[in-house]
């Protein structure tokens, strides 16, 4: 009989956590899901966050409704895809002024391509606005046409073995102000970075089933 309750003990705990992880007033890392790898991203922060510990999940965001559904938002990413339909998308829904609100409260931002695009603070040969996040000159697909992506192993900063990153229609970043810190190179040039919490990469970490640069990300959450 005791052994019974204790198994009905831990069931109701566990259903309970499941669902305190999972409402909506619970802490948030919001994917946003207008364009691109938005499943990909959501696994892989999920699976992230589970390793990691961290008392958060992940949910897909498109509209500042989705946005004002969830209390606190810890961090943002914004996956790759086509950087002018995705800022058109968000002026469309609102959400420009809304991301930088986020930013400066403190709420973190993770780009990866397209996204990382987005976060720059000038995008060369264009006359996209981007949100200013991340103080970066980036250049839109730079590495050619979709026939020419790749894949190869990168080393970086805090990671013991080389990240297997895809390149997919990748942009290059050009420049980099003086409080961004160049976490990894491909030929030279920057191609994950980070400024205070914020990151960038113009490669796919999501497309990958290695948790390492979201575990880079998302640790910031609990630094203090």
């Amino acid at each position: 009989m005791c052994l019974t309750a204790h198994y009905i003990c831990n069931w109701i705990m566990l259903n309970i956590t499941i669902y305190l992880n999972h409402c909506e007033f619970g802490m948030t890392v919001a994917i946003l899901s207008i364009q691109g790898d938005v499943s990909e991203h959501i696994y892989i922060t999920e699976k992230t966050l589970k390793k990691l510990n961290i008392n958060e999940h992940a949910v897909a965001v498109s509209s500042l409704t989705d946005f004002d559904k969830h209390e606190t938002i810890s961090a943002v990413i914004i996956p790759g895809g086509e950087s002018t339909v995705i800022l058109k998308l968000m002026k469309n829904e609102n959400l420009l002024k809304r991301m930088k609100m986020l930013s400066e409260k403190g709420t973190i931002f993770f780009g990866t391509c397209a996204g990382a695009i987005l976060l720059s603070t000038k995008i060369i040969n264009s006359d996209i606005v981007p949100l200013s996040i991340i103080d970066i000159e980036i250049e839109r697909n730079s590495y050619g046409r979709q026939k020419d992506s790749f894949e190869t192993d990168i080393k970086i900063d805090g990671l013991d073995k080389p990240f297997r990153a895809i390149f997919i229609r990748a942009p290059v970043i050009r420049g980099t102000g003086k409080n961004v810190e160049i976490l990894s190179t491909y030929n030279s040039l920057p191609v994950l970075v980070r400024s205070g919490k914020n990151m960038a990469s113009t490669f796919h970490p999501e497309l990958t089933d290695n948790t390492e640069i979201h575990e880079l990300f998302l640790k910031q959450i609990i630094k203090e």
